[in-house]
């Protein structure tokens, strides 16, 4: 990486965290694809009679999030979601069903009904097509065709992450853990390799601009976190795969380090 690469890295990850300290992450797509992932839970609580949270009046934010070691929690509306990266580098992520399927496209949402196939899946209208066979799929939007797609499983968590309003994501190893900060939300910090489970109500942060650093401390439920955002490229230990800030978390004293970025 070039001299030149390396400053504007710092400089993006500064704004990044200006950005988060703000409460500023919120852009269109990600906005639509919760709409879209949302669907079919509306759609049960209208044919149900019971009326959805979005149909009556806000209620207001818990004041205490506790933090404990727990069971996943239930599968949600993004639970589906899954990446996709095609041979000729084009990425997506879709949320299939038997009746429909939602791809999350660069920039945009689109919402396909199911459509005959000789065999396989495959959901179309107005010029775009999907189909799934055999654990590929393809994606023909107009005259652009992506063949011979498969799933990422390193990606999708991240995809489900943004598609639920993460506005932060980070991974360590050894033993495995994730961290998903949520500015209006919860920060969860999930560990042993997805057996214990900690949230917390996400703390105003506090910016240094000038070593581009963030740091977040919350208590709850007789647990401590930590975490500290660093601009300073980071490498996975594991995949290889380098990210833009490097990750220290703190859980009751014991340290975890990683990697991690914003989701855009």
């Amino acid at each position: 990486m070039s001299r030149f690469d390396r400053v504007r890295l710092v400089v993006l990850v500064v704004a990044a965290a200006a950005a988060l300290a703000s409460c500023t992450f919120r852009f269109g797509a990600r906005e639509q694809g919760a709409e879209a992932v949302d669907v079919e839970q509306r759609s049960a609580e209208a044919a149900s009679g019971t009326p959805s949270a979005s149909g009556a009046a806000a209620a207001p934010a818990p004041a205490k999030v506790e933090a404990e070691a727990a069971p996943a929690p239930a599968a949600g509306p993004a639970d589906g979601i899954v990446a996709y990266a095609c041979p000729d580098g084009f990425t997506f992520a879709a949320r299939i069903l038997p009746e429909r399927a939602w791809l999350f496209l660069p920039g945009e949402v689109r919402e396909l009904p199911a459509a005959p196939a000789a065999s396989g899946a495959r959901y179309a209208e107005g010029g775009t097509d999907f189909r799934s066979e055999g654990g590929e799929v393809l994606l023909q939007s107009g005259a652009t065709v992506h063949s011979g797609c498969r799933p990422d499983p390193a990606r999708t968590p991240w995809e489900k992450a943004k598609l639920e309003g993460v506005d932060f994501r980070a991974v360590g190893n050894e033993p495995g853990w994730s961290l998903e900060i949520t500015l209006d939300g919860a920060t969860r910090f999930v560990t042993d390799y997805g057996q214990s489970w900690y949230t917390f109500p996400t703390p105003e942060p506090r910016v240094d601009r000038i070593r581009a650093q963030s740091w977040y401390q919350a208590s709850a439920g007789g647990h401590t976190l930590e975490v500290l955002l660093e601009g300073r490229e980071c490498a996975d230990s594991m995949s290889g795969e380098v990210f833009a800030v490097t990750v220290r978390v703190t859980l009751d004293g014991r340290d975890y380090n990683g990697c991690g970025r914003a989701l855009f």
